[in-house]
Order: structure tokens, then sequence, then C-alpha cells
């Protein structure tokens, strides 16, 4: 499958990414499009509304070649709920982080320790979001034990998952699929107006 439909880049995206990257940003910038059509093709997907944007990354509503959504059908293994407390949350937190494949985290892991940057994680970046506590959630196994956690959030553009993991010693069992399809309990509730679209 080849992409027919261009990538259109938004120019406040390139501009404010440009600027702020430098000469390696704007690099970026001018390979996006093609990065952007290489992953489509690769996992047969193609656009299906205008390119959004966050602060570092295109944002893309697509479907699957066939037309249905990408996003796969939840195994209904995990239940979910609130985060009881703010120590619950960083506990949960320092059991995702090991084996991150996440540079920024693996770096900040390295000048300190899980814990450190499990707490430092939680109050600097989660708490920042302009969105409600309650719509986190904890993916808990029928034993009781958690194993997931997903913090959605409102962007410019909608509503993003802002961070979604799975505790080590719990990955390739599908649950972060669990996660990011449970629906209204790991997203907020969809507009009136908003499409069921998924973004990549």
């Amino acid at each position: 499958m080849t992409t027919s439909n261009p990538i259109d880049v938004p120019d406040a995206f390139a501009a404010s990414y440009g600027r702020n990257s430098g000469a390696s940003g704007r690099a970026w910038i001018t390979a996006l499009p093609g990065l952007a059509a290489e992953f489509l093709d690769r996992w047969t997907l193609r656009p299906d509304g205008p390119a959004g944007h966050g602060m570092a990354s295109l944002v893309l509503p697509v479907t699957r070649a066939d037309g249905n959504t990408p996003l796969p059908t939840p195994r209904g293994r995990l239940n979910f709920r609130t985060v009881k407390s703010d120590e619950e949350a960083i506990g949960l937190l320092a059991r995702i982080l090991p084996g991150t494949l996440d540079a920024y985290s693996r770096a900040d892991i390295a000048r300190s320790s899980i814990e450190e940057y499990a707490r430092f994680q939680y109050h600097d970046e989660l708490l920042s979001y302009s969105s409600p506590r309650e719509w986190w959630r904890i993916g808990v196994r029928e034993d009781g034990e958690p194993v997931g956690l997903v913090v959605p959030a409102r962007s410019p553009n909608g509503f993003v998952i802002a961070y979604i993991g799975v505790a080590e010693g719990h990955r390739g069992h599908g649950y972060v699929d669990d996660c990011s399809r449970k629906e209204p309990a790991c997203r907020p509730p969809r507009a009136p107006n908003a499409s069921p679209r998924t973004r990549i």
C-alpha cells in the first residue's frame, strides 16, 4: 500500500519546532511527511482528516485500509479504578519505569534512581496536565494487582493519552491494549461532535 494523500505538516508546528530545535529540528520537520507516510504504509493505515500536533509530535487521525479503527478490541482482563493517592501513583510509576524505552526517562533515571524519578515525574509532569485526576485510571488484574496506569489529558487539539504504561513483569500480555481502549474509564467522554478516529 502506498499512501496517496500527502501528509501536510501544520505551519504553526513546523515554525515552532524548527525555531526551538535548531537545524536538526528543521531537518526533522522537512523529513516528517516522508516518515509519516512510511509508518502509514507499514501499518496499512490511511489519513482520515487534517494533521494536528502537540508540542513535539505530529498527530494524524487515521483509519485502517478497510475503514475500521486500527485499535485492538479490549480483552476485558483488567478492571479499572481511580488512583487512590499520590503515593499509589508514584509507586506504580516506579514499577513501570524499569525497562522503559523512553530515552529521556532512561537518562533521568541514570542521574538519580527509579524511585526519585518516579516522584519527580509524578509531581513535575503528570500533575501539570490541565485535566481532572478523576480521569486517571489504574488497570488491575482479577487478583487485585495493579499493572497499568493511563492518564488522559486535554491538548489544544482535543483529548490525548498523556501517559500510559504497564509495570515491568506484566508487559507482553496486551495489557496496554486494554488500557488504551477502555472507554470511558481510561479516556474522557467523547465530545458530542467528536469523531471516533484514532490518532497516531
